[in-house]
């Protein structure tokens, strides 16, 4: 400010006149602005530089080598970035002021990135882009020529995201002209299938990470891709229109290592695409998700068993009742073959205990199983899952037959556990007491439509599970104003759902 510039005349003023009573040269010191490297003040009496923005620097700043200089700009940059909340809260506003403030880079009078900017490394420069969704990329590239030049760099766009996007066939052509290596298009429309065959031809040679869901894409599309993507590891086509052809083009074409398959909610899938991936894919495949897929049976089942799947660890056959009750010596020889699952979904399958017990014994990785919607698990089969030492997701809701007796148990013996989902049980609160005793580190809890519980083992559990972050109480008692604000009081990061 202007009080600050005369106290600095003055001093200098002053300084002047001591020099010529010591005998020095009266030469007049004049700021000519501020090093854009080390960020003090370039004086007349010193050497410097002035490259053609207007940035001045220290000769002997400019002598430094390469990486000394990176470093003292990367200091002064986090400096400036906290006056941010984080490098994610830079906008477009502030790179255009950045150019139109370049004829007078001052710390003085341009605050924050705005002094700095002009004179910082492209990496520099390219790691704060980086933080940018391709919308501001667009933006950025239209601020300058250098910006247009960083912003086309191919590392800015190795992921293109879109998700309900209105496109044409041109804009899935400009895409495939950046050559992403992972390219998600969450529900976008708009665009033909010949213009996603199209783009797939063009830039298919590079991706490795593929997302279509809910696109327009049908089994001449996978035929594209199968011929088109040979790098290809993660696919997504999850409520699709594909249809066995589509798998069996995918399993004949190129591709040899696809390492992540999801087929959500692709209801024209039978049994017969999971016997061409697991036949094609199945020693390397490390995910597989046919949550939904209404066709599949027995046939499932045993393909999968067929095959030995070390990498496999994580496996979702969510299909509602789809498998029956006589695959249980299916479901045993199915755990044998992937020893080396973590992530298990079974919702709305029949599991009987033998299968279970047979789980808990072949499969000593699994971390988070989900068992709901009726899927006929029993208190003796929940004894058995109790002993796997690294369980931390368990999900059972709507287990009608799941009782205290194996609450207890499994609050006792379950010591890793972390997430807990025992909705529409036959407990009551000694299970809840169970819990608060054994499980101190529970973050979070469902216990709906359980009407036996009361409020005091409620209480229980929010003062001994300090860790406790979410607890869903629908339809099991009602809990006013005063009780709930009594249980926040107890655990301030608590989220009650009633």
């Amino acid at each position: 400010n202007m009080a600050e510039l005369k106290t600095l005349q003055e001093l200098r003023d002053l300084s002047l006149q001591i020099g010529q009573l010591q005998g020095q040269p009266s030469r007049k010191t004049i700021v000519r602005g501020t090093c854009g490297i080390c960020r003090e003040d370039v004086l007349t009496s010193d050497a410097r530089r002035r490259n053609k923005k207007g940035t001045y620097f220290h000769d002997s700043c400019c002598d430094k080598p390469r990486e000394d200089r990176v470093k003292v700009i990367e200091r002064n940059l986090i400096e400036a970035c906290q006056a941010y909340d984080s490098v994610s809260s830079i906008h477009v506003k502030d790179l255009e002021t950045c150019v139109e403030t370049a004829d007078n880079p001052t710390w003085g009078e341009t605050q924050g990135l705005h002094a700095c900017w002009n004179v910082l490394p492209d990496e520099l420069v390219m790691q704060i882009l980086s933080y940018l969704p391709q919308q501001c990329l667009a933006v950025c590239s239209r601020v300058s020529k250098d910006m247009q030049r960083i912003c086309s760099d191919s590392r800015l766009w190795c992921t293109i995201s879109l998700q309900s996007r209105q496109l044409q066939d041109i804009d899935l052509r400009r895409i495939a002209m950046r050559k992403p290596l992972a390219l998600n298009l969450y529900t976008c429309s708009g665009f033909t299938h010949l213009g996603l065959c199209e783009m797939l031809q063009m830039g298919g040679g590079a991706i490795k990470t593929l997302r279509l869901t809910g696109s327009s894409l049908s089994d001449e599309g996978m035929k594209v891709i199968s011929r088109a993507c040979p790098k290809l590891r993660v696919l997504d086509v999850s409520w699709t229109s594909i249809s066995d052809l589509g798998i069996s083009y995918l399993s004949s074409g190129v591709i040899t290592n696809i390492l992540e398959i999801y087929m959500v909610g692709c209801y024209s899938i039978t049994s017969e695409s999971i016997r061409c991936l697991i036949t094609r894919f199945g020693a390397v495949l490390k995910q597989l998700d046919v949550f939904g897929c209404m066709q599949l049976g027995i046939e499932a089942i045993i393909h999968m068993a067929s095959c030995v799947m070390h990498n496999l660890e994580t496996l979702s056959l969510a299909c509602y009742h789809t498998i029956p009750r006589e695959t249980g010596m299916s479901l045993v020889e199915l755990w044998k073959a992937i020893p080396n699952i973590i992530h298990l979904d079974m919702r709305g399958c029949l599991v009987p205990d033998i299968a279970i017990q047979t789980l808990s014994g072949s499969c000593k990785t699994l971390k988070s199983i989900r068992f709901g919607n009726k899927s006929g698990v029993t208190d003796h089969g929940i004894k058995f899952l109790s002993g796997l030492p690294n369980l931390n997701v368990l999900e059972l809701y709507g287990s009608e037959q799941v009782t205290d007796e194996s609450i207890i148990h499994l609050a006792k013996n379950a010591k890793s556990l972390r997430k807990l989902d025992i909705s529409h049980a036959q407990m009551t609160s000694a299970s809840i007491f169970a819990l608060a005793k054994f499980q101190q580190t529970l973050s979070s809890l469902r216990v709906n439509q359980c009407t036996s519980l009361t409020l005091p083992c409620i209480e229980a559990l929010v003062t001994m599970c300090p860790q406790l972050n979410k607890l869903c109480l629908i339809e099991c008692f009602h809990l006013s104003s005063a009780q709930r604000r009594k249980l926040c009081s107890l655990n301030p990061k608590l989220k009650i759902i009633t």
